[in-house]
């Protein structure tokens, strides 16, 4: 714990608050400036194409969620000991630089990196579950087996249930930003939703 200021477990849930909120924001003003932009037949990543003005916004954004996600790893590392789970929000942050870099234009770079943080970002979310109280567990449950099954879904089967390709890659992202939001709600409020993976490491 941060012994002056805000306490580092609240700048974690700033840090995952920001990156999703700032991520949806962007997401939003993108679609707007691309013409024609249709959310159930457009990918997400076809904001990011630099024919298009829509990219510096959409690349940009993701860079920086990808940024805030790696530097919340570690101070969750340092604040509770996990050990698995920031190496999984570490990576999947990684990869979401990935994919503001390389953009859908870049084969078979930008698949390869979306594909690895779809699945690593919803089955980190999933982890979570071990990890926080009710009803934040059961939030974690639900949302990344959500995420996972579209993906699954998704890439494995081509199924897009009637939501077109661009719909379904929604339900590879949005559950992963919901808990976020949530995730960082519950910690910049309490930090009584998380369970010390050592005893005694809630008082640090």
């Amino acid at each position: 714990m941060n012994r002056k200021g805000m306490p580092r477990h609240a700048w974690i849930g700033l840090l995952f608050f920001i990156a999703s909120v700032q991520f949806v924001i962007a997401l939003i003003v993108a679609e707007a400036r691309y013409p024609g932009y249709n959310a159930g037949s457009n990918y997400i990543s076809d904001l990011g194409v630099w024919a298009h003005t829509s990219a510096f916004v959409f690349n940009s954004s993701t860079i920086v969620f990808g940024v805030l996600i790696v530097i919340a790893a570690w101070l969750m590392h340092r604040e509770w000991a996990f050990h698995l789970a920031p190496v999984m929000f570490a990576l999947a942050g990684i990869a979401a630089i990935g994919v503001g870099i390389f953009n859908e234009a870049v084969e078979p770079a930008h698949y390869i990196i979306a594909l690895f943080a779809f699945v690593l970002g919803n089955l980190v979310v999933i982890l979570m579950g071990t990890r926080l109280r009710p009803p934040m567990s059961y939030v974690s449950y639900a949302l990344g087996l959500i995420g996972l099954t579209c993906v699954i879904l998704g890439t494995g089967f081509k199924v897009d249930l009637s939501l077109g390709a661009g719909g379904m890659e929604r339900l590879y992202v949005y559950p992963i930003l919901g808990w976020m939001m949530a995730y960082g709600g519950a910690l910049m409020a309490s930090r009584d939703v998380v369970t010390a993976e050592r005893a005694g490491e809630l008082a640090n």
